[in-house]
């Protein structure tokens, strides 16, 4: 999904081309993953066996740092993986960072990228049982930022539900429809194509942390009374019928 937000102006609708300037945090991910990413090509496949998400190393080697920096390697062969990673995440990252500041973003990030990491492996028998391969863990590693980004896409759609974007540049869509549609078209991935060599159940993963982490989906109590006041809420609307002598009374 490629698109730009948005946003409505005193003249209309504005076409904004991604998240704007480039913010503390966003920019040093990006250098952090170019850098990498030039590693990767010297190195020739060795940070790859080290760094990399596998989870039968996570589990049985406990290499307990790779649900971590797995999300700074991507492929060197494919230089796209790395180019359309890095536009995402300065296309749906930029006005995060502004709205919540640098350090909670970097959390925020973090723990998305962390967790869909955590969740893959976590998941990853019942993937192999699925496609047929087993039921242990895998020894493949899984690399690239997606799981965090998905996370900063759950997250848009969640604080900035009316925004609009352009889905595939042609279709504009608002932001939750859209995520939820990308989250639909994963999922039908991830269940039809279980062995395509790309971890659906990670960037799945992104999104129910997001989720958890913004509705504080832990706290059970204050859940279930933001959902009982979501459902009231939609009971009801603004009606504005303001005439000419109420606007003089209102003076």
């Amino acid at each position: 999904m490629r698109g730009s937000p948005l946003s409505s102006g005193t003249s209309g609708v504005r076409v904004v081309l991604g998240g704007g300037p480039l913010t503390p945090v966003i920019k040093g991910i990006i250098i952090a993953c170019v850098a990498v990413f030039l590693l990767q090509a010297i190195a020739g496949g060795r940070v790859e066996a080290l760094f990399a998400l596998s989870p039968a190393e996570v589990v049985y080697g406990l290499r307990l740092w790779q649900p971590l920096t797995y999300l700074f390697l991507h492929d060197p062969s494919n230089i796209l993986h790395l180019v359309f990673n890095m536009l995402m995440l300065w296309m749906f990252g930029t006005e995060l960072e502004r709205h919540w500041g640098s350090v909670p973003f970097l959390r925020f990030y973090l723990i998305c990228g962390a967790g869909a990491g955590l969740l893959s492996i976590a998941l990853d028998p019942v993937a192999r049982l699925v496609s047929g391969t087993g039921p242990w863990f895998s020894e493949v590693g899984t690399i690239g930022a997606s799981g965090a980004i998905y996370g900063l896409l759950a997250a848009q759609g969640m604080l900035f539900p009316d925004r609009m974007l352009m889905v595939f540049l042609f279709f504009p869509m608002r932001m939750r429809p859209a995520v939820l549609l990308m989250a639909g078209i994963t999922f039908y991935a991830a269940w039809l194509t279980p062995g395509s060599g790309i971890n659906h159940i990670a960037h799945l993963g992104g999104m129910a942390i997001a989720w958890l982490i913004l509705r504080r989906a832990w706290n059970l109590r204050q859940l279930l009374a933001d959902w009982r006041w979501e459902r009231r809420r939609r009971r009801y609307r603004v009606v504005a019928d303001l005439r000419d002598d109420d606007f003089r009374r209102l003076q």
